[in-house]
């Protein structure tokens, strides 16, 4: 199985597979982010197994902060994607989740912990 996880102490915060989709490869796993700056789960022959969904984003660089947020920024070091966005069982320091909201003009309702 090949999945990409963030784990922080002893809690997984997020996982690739997080929605329930598994990912057998078939030989290496490998974490690549191609030119495109699709970040992607590939194995041997090359099957991707999980991908940010990035691809024409232009991403050049991954990083991981100590909050455990995964980012892909570009150039420009601006946030292309976020693990945060994709939220597991976990709620973290900073992670806010977005419910629909009919009342906020933008039409999105962001719950966070204090």
């Amino acid at each position: 199985m090949c999945s990409l996880v963030v784990v922080l102490g002893d809690v997984t915060v997020w996982a690739s597979d997080h929605d329930g989709v598994k990912f057998l490869a078939r030989g290496l796993c490998r974490l690549e982010l191609a030119v495109d700056g699709d970040l992607r789960l590939t194995d041997g022959a090359g099957t991707v197994g999980w991908s940010s969904g990035t691809a024409g984003r232009r991403a050049k660089v991954l990083r991981l902060s100590r909050t455990g947020k995964l980012r892909l920024l570009d150039a420009k070091n601006q946030s292309v994607w976020q693990s945060f966005d994709k939220p597991t069982d976990k709620l973290l320091r900073g992670q806010c989740i977005r419910l629909p909201s009919y009342n906020d003009p933008v039409g999105v309702l962001l719950l966070g912990p204090q």
